[in-house]
């Protein structure tokens, strides 16, 4: 930041007393510190704005805040604000600024230019490709300013339908800059045109130039370059959308090729507009959509222009002025009106105020012209210009001048044309220039409509249902007559065979057709139901005839038309439905079987079988039953349960005698063995903890890698992410702890699997190769999701490493300092040999890695290549 003067606070402090401006909420503006908001209550933004000069008139946009500045060499908070931004040239910006732990009165600078974002120079395409012997070619040229996308995009609309092809290029050098300029006129053939496009901002101290970033481009110089480079254009069209672009009108000399000079300012307005705050110049928009209009109008859509007709497509300056304020009106005008007309402002007043203010800076676009004279044109016969696509209406077609222009004329007698009446066909010129046809025949070859002919509709049907009986050539209807649609229709054929398993359908030029069907039917069986056709074939499913008696034999008598039952043999199987039975017989037509057997051979018990066949085991009074299978006396204790007692209830419950009391012991040393409620439990002796093998540990030992004994003898997972060792994993894996306790193993990224020494070479098969662990290298232009292999390198003296790959081509040498791939530059080399610099003590990873998940083998070769030390 420069000194802060006296004499411009003062400027800004009396801007500040006569402005009514509300605080700015740009969006993108920077957040304050927090220290700012407490002690003030506001940002540095709203603090600062009441204090800005206001626009002029009121209803035009205002200061703009820019992005964030870095803070003052005393650690001032900063701000900077845009005091015109609307304009495009070099214009004053505002850095306000309040020193911490001071008032809350921001102190205010008055800077010569804005603070511009350093933008890296691209280059693309304009107008459809490069230039490569063409009739007419381009170049544009932006700099660094906020709207240059929006300056290449219009050119691009209004260079494209013109079939001019060329590149664009955004903060290119000046070298760079001029060289292309350069390559486009070596691209032409002689006597062809060339467009040369500047936009962006311009300084006008000491001369005329655009602002490329960190250096300028003197108009004068481009000048001096079209003149030099340029000799054998046909004509070069130099369109200067840029602030104080008025200089050049001065600079071309008198030899040189034929020149359009379009500027964006003249002396008296250096900053030209902008459509918008952040848009591109009003000269490049306006241009954008003339041109095209304009090309059209020409008949020159899609063709290269000639240049003489190139020169004719761009507007005189009173209509391009035209253009500018009407982009002007549309983006700040108009909504600057409906602002002023909802406060309260009168219409009329305010529209002109805003139309004035706008107007005034509009440069005038003095165009300038040198050498123009006559070049080939378009067409030399009327043939030439067939092939042009420019509609002509009626009787016209397009006819060659004398100048060599394609303009509509009069076609000759009995070309082809339109007369407008759908009631006349091949329609064709007279002498004079009138279109005529020859009428037409409407016939539809219905019966059943009246055919005619509509001037504007043509051939017309309606239909007549008057019209005797008609035939409409189907034979699946009958008695066809004509219908209010204009058609003939009949009733349909008869075509039923009299089988109820087939479809019968008529098919128009068939007749009738008859298709097997599944619908249902009757098989004139009574000892069947649900009765459909099969293939064909009319069947139903036997009915069951069952009487519930499980000693009979039930069937269907087709004769009776009934079911009938008989007495099975004696002694036939059969099912009593009980399900404590077993081997049942008929006998004398009752069905019975075998108990089933239910002893458990216990004295103690009363064995019986269930209802649905379980058999049951209940204790006898004055005994239990153990888990074992034993009888248990009351008041005993049974062997496989000591911290029981048989109750007068026949069940098991805890003995309370026995509580607290020892039992078996569980062979682990670190647990009690006593009786708790009935059973043998073994809790952890305190401070303590044992895992599944009997193991003891006490509180705070890892037990795992992962599990920790605390003072309740529980194991308790580590923290997530915790560092374990991890024996699966290997030297190229990390072991880390999940939220179960468990230790996983992570892969290293790039993880060299090997030494690699000067003078030596490895093989690699693709069955060899690892999972890729990196996709994307900080240095690659590419990604590399595919296999990866890695090597460590370590020369062992200063001078030069030198690697080669070869195998298959979809592998990249990426070369990374350290033991592996993290956090070290990388540099990426396809195709190999790569050569890096190396010092004594330098070790590389080397890494192989695939472009394509399904790489193939590969040869890796180091050499190096050691400097001897200075004496």
């Amino acid at each position: 930041m420069r000194p802060r003067t006296p004499a411009a606070l003062s400027v800004l402090a009396l801007a500040a007393l006569g402005a009514a401006c509300s605080p700015s909420d740009s969006e993108g503006a920077p957040s304050p510190p927090v220290s700012v908001l407490a002690r003030c209550g506001a940002t540095l933004q709203a603090l600062a704005s009441p204090l800005l000069p206001a626009p002029v008139p009121a209803s035009l946009p205002g200061p703009v805040a820019l992005p964030p500045l870095p803070a003052g060499d005393d650690g001032d908070e900063r701000v900077a604000f845009d005091l015109a931004p609307t304009l495009r040239g070099e214009h004053p910006a505002v850095v306000a600024s309040l020193p911490p732990g001071e008032g809350c009165a921001p102190t205010l600078d008055l800077l010569d230019g804005l603070p511009l974002p350093a933008e890296a120079p691209r280059e693309d395409t304009v107008g459809g490709g490069l230039v490569a012997h063409a009739l007419a070619g381009a170049l544009v040229i932006t700099g660094v300013d906020p709207g240059a996308d929006a300056d290449a995009d219009a050119w691009d609309t209004a260079l494209a339908p013109l079939d001019t092809k060329g590149r664009r290029l955004h903060a290119p050098s000046r070298a760079d800059a001029l060289g292309a300029i350069r390559d486009l006129c070596g691209g032409l053939v002689p006597g062809a045109s060339a467009v040369v496009v500047l936009a962006g901002r311009g300084v006008g101290a000491p001369v005329s130039a655009l602002v490329l970033g960190d250096e300028t481009l003197t108009l004068t110089t481009v000048a001096a370059t079209l003149d030099d480079a340029c000799a054998d254009a046909g004509l070069v069209v130099l369109a200067l959308d840029t602030s104080f672009a008025a200089g050049i009108a001065l600079a071309p000399s008198g030899t040189g090729p034929p020149l359009l000079v379009v500027p964006g300012s003249d002396a008296a307005v250096p900053d030209a507009p902008r459509v918008d705050a952040h848009g591109g110049g009003a000269l490049s928009d306006a241009l954008a959509t003339l041109l095209p209009a304009r090309a059209g109008d020409a008949c020159l859509g899609g063709l290269r222009p000639r240049p003489t007709e190139l020169l004719a497509l761009f507007p005189d300056a009173g209509t391009l002025r035209d253009a500018v304020l009407a982009r002007r009106w549309a983006a700040l005008g108009e909504p600057a009106l409906a602002r002023a007309v909802a406060a309260g402002a009168d219409p009329a007043a305010a529209r002109a105020e805003l139309e004035a203010a706008l107007a005034r800076d509009v440069p005038s676009y003095a165009m300038v012209q040198r050498n123009i004279r006559d070049a080939p044109g378009r067409c030399e016969v009327d043939s030439d210009c067939a092939g042009l696509d420019c509609p002509v209406a009626g009787c016209g077609m397009l006819r060659c001048t004398t100048d060599h222009r394609c303009v509509a004329g009069l076609a000759d007698a009995g070309a082809a044309c339109d007369d407008g009446d759908a009631c006349t066909t091949d329609d064709a010129c007279d002498a004079a220039g009138a279109c005529a046809g020859v009428p037409r025949i409407c016939d539809d070859g219905d019966v059943c409509t009246r055919d005619a002919c509509d001037p504007e509709l043509g051939c017309v049907a309606p239909p007549d249902p008057a019209r005797p009986p008609c035939d409409d050539g189907d034979v699946c209807t009958d008695g066809d007559r004509c219908g209010e649609d204009g058609r003939c229709h009949g009733g349909n054929a008869p075509c039923d065979d009299g089988d109820p398993c087939t479809y019968d359908l008529c098919s128009p030029g068939v007749g009738c057709n008859h298709y097997l069907s599944a619908l249902p039917c009757d098989d004139l069986d009574p000892c069947t139901s649900g009765d459909v056709c099969r293939g064909g074939v009319c069947s139903g499913t036997p009915i069951r005839c069952d009487d519930g008696d499980p000693c009979t034999r039930d069937g269907c008598d087709a004769a009776l038309g009934r079911c009938t039952s008989v007495p099975a043999p004696e002694g036939a199987p059969c099912d009593d439905r009980d399900a404590c039975t077993l081997a049942d017989r008929c006998h004398d037509g009752d069905c019975a079987g075998l108990p089933v057997a239910c002893d458990d051979g216990l004295a103690c018990t009363f064995d019986a079988c269930e209802p649905g066949g379980a058999c049951s085991h209940l204790p006898a009074p004055g005994f239990c039953v153990s888990a074992s299978g034993a009888c248990v006396a009351v008041g005993a204790r049974p062997l496989d349960a000591p911290c029981e007692v048989c109750a007068a209830t026949g069940v098991l419950v805890a003995d309370p005698a026995r509580e607290g009391t020892p039992c078996d012991d569980d062979g682990v040393a670190c647990t009690y063995d006593r009786c708790e409620g009935g059973a043998c439990v073994h809790p952890p002796v305190s401070g303590t903890c044992h895992d599944g093998d009997g193991v003891c540990y006490g509180a705070g030992e890892l037990m795992t890698g992962c599990l920790r004994c605390v003072g309740s003898g529980v194991a308790t997972p580590l923290a997530e992410g915790s560092a374990c060792d991890d024996d699966g994993g290997g030297a190229c894996a990390v072991g880390s702890c999940d939220a179960l306790g468990t230790c996983v193993a992570t892969p290293l990224p790039c993880c060299p699997l090997g030494e690699l020494a000067c003078g030596e070479a490895v093989d690699v098969a693709a069955s060899e190769l690892s999972p890729g662990s990196v996709t994307i290298w900080p240095c690659a232009g590419e990604q590399t999701p595919g296999p990866e292999r890695s090597f460590r390198v370590a020369p062992g003296c200063a001078g030069e490493l030198r690697l080669t790959l070869t195998g298959d081509p979809s592998l990249r040498l990426a070369v990374t300092r350290g033991a592996n791939c993290t956090g070290g530059a990388c540099v990426v080399v396809r195709p190999s040999p790569a050569a890096v610099p190396v010092q004594a003590s330098d070790v590389f990873t080397v890494t192989v890695d695939g472009t394509t998940t399904a790489a193939q083998g590969f040869r890796l070769e180091a050499a190096c290549t050691c400097t001897p030390p200075r004496p």
